[in-house]
């Protein structure tokens, strides 16, 4: 029999007041009827019986679950060794395009609305070093590297690219334009 387990508190607790109930009237009655006695000893330990039966089940579905979590951290942890393994991939890429690039000058990206120090060096460790290269990445690579690095992407980012068009060509009104009608 499958029962829930709010019926099976429900029986366990009414096979309890059952037993107070009658262990009472058996003290409040005459020591002549011993049967009441036998009932209510009856009664107890049936309730110690359904409060068993509630915690077997209830420690069968704990275990269940602590089953159900062990296998989601357990796929958890295969995403996240797959994605570790992407990243590496990833940047051992980025050393090789940063390895081509560092004879290449860096742009001043602090330049750009948004990008601090920290993003700036982050940019460059990921071998983005000009208005150039920033104007031809896109919002998902920049997240990339962002998020690689440990950081919350900006709110802005997804302007970074446009704003370097303009910086690359030297149009620093029409950046300063840009950013204000964004």
């Amino acid at each position: 029999m499958n029962l829930s387990q709010e019926a099976k508190n429900l029986i366990a607790m009414t096979a309890l007041v059952g037993a107070v109930a009658l262990a009472l009237n058996d003290v409040a009655l005459d020591g002549n009827d011993r049967n009441l006695l036998s009932w209510s000893v009856g009664l107890f330990f049936v309730s110690i019986f359904f409060w068993l039966w509630m915690r077997r089940d209830a420690l069968a579905e704990q275990r269940e679950e602590a089953i159900k979590a062990a296998e989601e951290s357990a796929s958890r942890a295969e995403e996240l060794a797959r994605r570790t393994q992407e990243k590496s991939q990833t940047e051992r890429q980025s050393d090789q395009a940063a390895a081509t690039v560092d004879t290449v000058e860096a742009d001043d990206l602090t330049k750009i609305y948004g990008i601090g120090k920290i993003f700036r060096e982050i940019l460059y460790d990921a071998g983005i070093k000009t208005f150039d290269q920033l104007s031809n990445s896109s919002r998902e690579g920049l997240i990339g590297v962002i998020v690689a690095a440990g950081k919350v992407p900006p709110p802005g980012l997804e302007t970074w690219p446009q704003q370097a068009v303009y910086a690359s060509k030297g149009d620093w009104e029409g950046l300063r334009a840009y950013v204000n009608a964004s």
